[in-house]
């Protein structure tokens, strides 16, 4: 990870992503990679497993590097038919804002994407957001974090010049 960190760098790239598998956050694989992190997007299912095991991963990302910025958490596949957790009564958007401390953006069960991640993940890019909630509301989501990203990085002066 050091020697693809460096490379990435030798690059200058504007924005970098990595995106780990679920519970992909190993201690070592912290140790190496939350150093060099600047921000985290948190995506969580309506599951309270992937809700916890995103809090002790953005925790512990924390714990090695206290400046990352932690964006928006996504609650990804919100089936909108159930949008309360049946065990504890609370809705999940609640659940969420209160484990990880902002509440979430939704990213609603859409059957497109499902149908496309069975076939092939590379179709979603086929489906317009016309016709897919979700991949609007994806694109709605990367469109606010790629700007506040690019707001943080801005200096004083070019953040005022905008302005």
């Amino acid at each position: 990870m050091r020697n693809l960190y460096n490379s990435l760098t030798a690059l200058s790239p504007i924005l970098t992503i990595i995106d780990s598998p679920a519970l992909g956050f190993s201690s070592e694989f912290l140790d190496v990679t939350a150093p060099y992190l600047t921000d985290i997007i948190p995506i969580v299912t309506p599951d309270h497993s992937s809700i916890k095991a995103t809090k002790l991963a953005i925790n512990a990302a924390r714990e090695v590097n206290s400046r990352i910025n932690i964006l928006t958490p996504i609650l990804n596949m919100l089936d909108e038919r159930y949008p309360i957790d049946a065990s504890t009564g609370v809705p999940w958007i609640e659940i969420v804002k209160q484990e990880i401390g902002a509440e979430p953006h939704i990213i609603p069960l859409d059957e497109y994407i499902q149908i496309s991640r069975q076939a092939l993940e590379i179709e979603i890019l086929k489906i317009s957001p016309l016709e897919s909630r979700g991949v609007s509301e994806i694109i709605n989501y990367f469109d606010k974090a790629i700007s506040k990203i690019i707001e943080s990085t801005l200096t004083p002066t070019l953040r005022e010049n905008k302005t």
